[in-house]
């Protein structure tokens, strides 16, 4: 995604001023930039955040919440808009005075996810989706990879596998993209074809000094 946006970057700067640009990007410097939030909580206040599995450290309800039917949904409530709606939704007490703000609701986070958990372990996953769809609140699923198998959004492609039957794999995520993936080339299978095409001819290396 960085190099991506690296590149879009590179062609709008080029536009503008005709000049190119070499682009690098690293794997850390982009792990770095996520962990922005608790980098400056630990640089700032010596402390780092505490580590809260799907929950957030400074936000609720923000976490994975068990349905009647044993599937979780995620909720992720981030302002007092979104805190009406999921009240309503739940239907939960909205003038809970425990609740009535974002400081107040995570201060009192065990009671705020033991109303919001009863309230969701009460409703199949099904109908509780249903209801958050209607409400407008924000929310997803922990799926297990059976769930991605039989996701209607999974776009898959034909592999020619080794063993001779195609498989059905993930398509690469850029559209559009490839309507099959040809099998994986053996080992050196390539190497005279792409030395000839260089120009180059394939030379003996000398054996590695005793």
């Amino acid at each position: 995604m960085n190099g991506y946006a690296a590149v879009l970057q590179g062609l709008l700067a080029r536009e503008q001023s005709g000049e190119g640009a070499s682009l690098k990007v690293s794997l850390f410097d982009s792990a770095a930039e996520l962990m922005a939030v608790p980098y400056l909580q630990q640089r700032y206040t010596g402390s780092p955040p505490a580590r809260v599995g799907l929950s957030h450290p400074s936000i609720a309800p923000y976490g994975a919440f068990a349905t009647r039917d044993g599937r979780e949904v995620v909720l992720s409530v981030q302002n007092e808009r979104e805190w009406a709606a999921l009240c309503g939704a739940l239907g939960l007490a909205a003038d809970d005075a425990r609740f009535a703000s974002a400081g107040a609701r995570l201060a009192h986070r065990p009671a705020l996810d033991a109303a919001v958990g009863a309230a969701c372990a009460a409703l199949d996953a099904d109908a509780l989706t249903a209801r958050l769809l209607a409400a407008g609140v924000a929310f997803g699923e922990v799926n297990p990879v059976a769930g991605l198998v039989a996701h209607p959004q999974l776009r898959t492609v034909a592999f020619a596998s080794d063993r001779g039957r195609p498989l059905e794999v993930p398509a690469p995520p850029v559209r559009p993209g490839p309507s099959r993936l040809g099998p994986v080339p053996a080992l050196g299978q390539h190497s005279a074809a792409i030395r000839a095409e260089r120009g180059r001819q394939q030379q003996p290396r000398d054996p590695p000094p005793s």
